[in-house]
């Protein structure tokens, strides 16, 4: 089923806050019950087509930047019960040599928004002699001009969730600490993390985003508590500061085609959905029985390329 084009939307926002938590709730609600209400094989099919449709994205995503497999990090999720289960297409990640990361609860640090090969500044350390320290967030990086900066707030970005590297022997022996208990919340240096090498942000070539619900203009609802908002908010930074790197050396990101939608928003149901920037291509996925109607929105919200079934 064809989907209208998303634009930049306008959309209705709610009078106070409250009442758009009220209503995101009630909207979160309806998308949790009418996704427990599909049978299970059912739920199982459609992962399995939408697997299928995440590699074609993936192949395309590689044609589009020119990378290799070989050099490609995927940042995917280990699904609860009733999600979308992405098995099939983290083993065709695996299958085509990508690094493919999951994400990991973690207590609050900041991460560079500059991205690669960064490691993030922690509150608190777990190392065996290391005082917990607090920390602030740290000064801004000098190389960035003040025009330049009047275009990128912020440099650092605090998360509550990190992306490791998990290898196929580690994955397979379903023995991965954060996947086996995901809501517990772990220090960056922590013992239990040293197998499994941090991701920054922007080492990352794609990401797949889990949805609770969403609407026709690509908002998602996740389950309240904003880990993906603050992670893909830091994804945009980093996508914002490389626009800024451009301009500054005068080589601007080639114009959007297409098949490469940029910064744009594209069909959320398109076999190649995605949100491509100079940094990565940020995809949902969710069941078609998980759209609901307007969801009101905060300024930090994101708005996604949506692929459902």
């Amino acid at each position: 089923m064809d989907s209208p084009q998303i634009q930049m939307p306008n959309i209705p926002r709610s009078d106070t806050e409250d009442e758009r938590k009220a209503i995101r709730n009630e909207l979160r609600a309806e998308a949790k019950r009418a996704r427990s209400e599909m049978p299970a094989p059912y739920r199982a099919h459609k992962s399995a087509e939408l697997c299928k449709r995440l590699e074609e994205s993936l192949l395309l995503t590689l044609g589009i930047t020119g990378t290799a497999a070989t050099d490609a990090v995927i940042a995917v999720y280990s699904a609860f019960p009733e999600e979308v289960d992405l098995s099939d297409f983290i083993e065709a990640a695996y299958a085509q040599g990508c690094t493919v990361a999951f994400p990991c609860m973690i207590r609050d640090a900041w991460h560079s928004c500059l991205g690669r090969d960064t490691q993030p500044h922690f509150k608190e350390s777990c190392g065996n002699n290391a005082a917990a320290q607090p920390v602030q967030q740290p000064q801004q990086i000098q190389k960035q001009q003040p025009q330049q900066m009047q275009k990128v707030q912020r440099e650092f970005t605090q998360q509550t969730m990190e992306m490791r590297q998990v290898s196929a022997e580690l994955f397979h022996a379903k023995q991965v600490p954060f996947l086996n208990n995901p809501l517990k919340r772990y220090c960056h240096d922590d013992e239990e993390l040293q197998p499994y090498p941090y991701v920054p942000a922007g080492n990352l070539t794609m990401i797949v985003v889990p949805v609770v619900g969403f609407d026709n203009q690509g908002n998602r609802l996740g389950y309240g508590a904003g880990n993906y908002d603050r992670y893909l908010a830091q994804i945009a930074e980093v996508a914002d500061l490389r626009f800024v790197e451009a301009e500054s050396a005068d080589k601007k990101p080639s114009a959007a085609t297409s098949n490469d939608p940029g910064l744009q928003f594209v069909d959320v149901n398109s076999v190649d959905a995605g949100r491509k920037s100079p940094t990565c291509r940020i995809v949902g996925v969710a069941f078609a029985e998980q759209q609901v109607d307007t969801i009101p929105t905060e300024e930090h919200d994101i708005p996604l390329a949506i692929l459902s079934l």
